[in-house]
């Protein structure tokens, strides 16, 4: 796999290939021209959900395993029409529902790879969706899967050239890494829930994130991360101060950067530009630097609770490891 859920963290490099360019531009305009249809044609409710099921799929989709991207994407609409059906219910439905996508999410792990990382992500930003009314159903539905097909035809069109895959991981250990992530995602939630914090979303991102390596690589993880939203942070505070069109310009190259990189596997500037990118475009009355440093606190928070979490899990999970010996077969 060639993207952010590569076993081993890459090191620090500005490098950028030709190729990598290109797939960004590519699906940067992909995802622009389907977007502004969905928005033209339907609404931007349509739009929106299209948008939160491309961010879902930008790594299960690099995957040259057939099947595993078609399920991938068949799971990023029925976690957004879960998500949304569960949010009308209440706080505790919502937590019982993040529980399970996180244990089905676990049943994607292949070795110490996390084919699948933000399910949780999804299911939570839906669920507010949905708790809001200002959303119908169908809007979900069509959008979703209209992301999903295109994410679907990126990867078709840009393949990934196959390589040695993990061993099989046994179902034992599958569980054990979705409890581990459910455990966190509870933990993260009830926090948000108790502090009244307004970026519960970002420190539930950054904790799958880190989760989705295996444990020998989460320390190293964390630091690209913390790296990544720092700088990322610091710049978009700064271009806060600029005129229009200036922060649309910022966000849309910065947009274009984080794909790129992306593509390279170089994550921690891709969360370096994933970031401004993010912070340029939210609509909010906080000042830029009061964001900025929700982005910074929110990563400190989750990287503790990832870490504390596979300390916890992880021993656990390996002492029953049942991998299996035969060969995998990537899909044709």
């Amino acid at each position: 796999m060639n993207d952010l859920i590569t076993k081993k963290p890459d090191g620090f490099s500005f490098r950028l290939t030709k190729a990598a360019i290109l797939g960004a531009v590519a699906l940067a305009i992909a995802a622009i021209v389907v977007l502004g249809l969905l928005n033209v044609v339907i609404g931007p409710n349509t739009a929106r959900a299209g948008y939160l099921a491309m961010l879902f799929l930008l790594s299960p989709v690099r995957t040259f395993v057939l099947k595993t991207r078609v399920l991938s994407a068949c799971w990023a609409v029925a976690v957004a029409v879960a998500g949304f059906l569960i949010g009308g219910l209440g706080f505790w439905p919502m937590l019982i529902g993040v529980m399970l996508v996180c244990i089905v999410q676990g049943m994607f792990r292949i070795g110490e790879i996390a084919s699948l990382s933000r399910s949780p992500v999804n299911f939570v930003v839906f669920a507010g969706i949905g708790a809001t009314g200002s959303m119908e159903l169908w809007h979900v539905i069509v959008g979703s899967i209209a992301g999903a097909s295109v994410m679907l035809l990126v990867g078709w069109l840009n393949p990934q050239k196959s390589g040695k895959l993990e061993q099989p991981t046994s179902t034992h250990q599958r569980l054990w890494y979705g409890f581990m992530f459910a455990s966190g995602s509870v933990l993260i939630l009830l926090l948000g829930q108790l502090v009244g914090k307004t970026f519960t979303e970002w420190t539930l991102l950054t904790f799958c994130m880190i989760l989705s390596v295996g444990f020998d690589n989460r320390v190293s993880r964390v630091h690209q991360r913390m790296f990544g939203t720092i700088a990322g942070a610091l710049f978009a505070a700064l271009m806060m101060f600029a005129p229009e069109p200036a922060q649309t310009a910022a966000a849309a190259i910065c947009g274009i950067l984080g794909l790129a990189y992306i593509n390279m596997g170089n994550y921690a500037l891709f969360v370096a530009f994933l970031t401004p990118a993010i912070l340029l475009t939210s609509s909010s009355e906080l000042p830029g630097y009061v964001l900025a440093g929700e982005r910074v606190i929110a990563g400190l928070v989750a990287a503790g609770i990832a870490l504390a979490v596979s300390w916890i899990f992880d021993p656990f999970s390996k002492a029953k490891a049942d991998r299996f010996a035969a060969p995998v077969v990537p899909a044709e």
